[in-house]
């Protein structure tokens, strides 16, 4: 009982840190586009990125913790 609690109450804060609970800025978008055109991105390919605050990895989260 004690570890499901355990469990339970970190589970609620990681998803409460990772997600930010706000829109992206306009230039932090424009500076992920600044940094794919630029030459440091170059060895990068074929990823797709998010940019959405957490969200996507908070309800990826959310749905594996539903599962188990």
């Amino acid at each position: 009982m004690k570890w499901n609690f355990i469990l339970y109450r970190a589970k609620n804060v990681f998803i409460k840190i990772l997600q930010l609970n706000r829109h992206a800025k306009p230039e932090e978008i424009a500076a992920l586009f600044v940094f794919l055109a630029s030459s440091e991105a170059s060895y990068i390919t074929g990823q797709a990125i998010s940019i959405d605050g957490g969200e996507t990895a908070g309800q990826c989260l959310k749905a594996l913790w539903k599962t188990s």
